[in-house]
């Protein structure tokens, strides 16, 4: 897929999902995740749930979530809802 690709929207996925024959909770519960996983995944990063999603649907996480995933299947970093925070703020909110 190319660069320029935007990927699939969370509602052509989720629609591909049902038309397959099963829901995104299913989906979650078959693969030992939670049963809200799949569901968040299509909003935020969820490796796991993604992962499971694109296998199911015989795509690529790349070919669905491009701005979050390389071709070869890493995660981009810094991609996800919650901004990104330093050791320090980590350990200080432990604290």
């Amino acid at each position: 897929m190319s660069k320029s690709s935007v990927g699939w929207d969370k509602f052509a996925i989720k629609a591909e999902v049902h038309r397959r024959g099963a829901s995104l909770t299913d989906l979650g519960l078959k693969n030992g995740l939670a049963k809200s996983s799949c569901r968040s995944a299509l909003i935020i990063p969820v490796p796991a749930a993604n992962r499971a999603i694109a296998k199911f649907i015989g795509q690529t996480v790349h070919d669905l979530w491009p701005d979050w995933y390389r071709e070869d299947g890493t995660r981009i970093l810094g991609t996800g809802s919650r901004p990104s925070r330093t050791k320090s703020q980590i350990e200080q909110d432990a604290a």
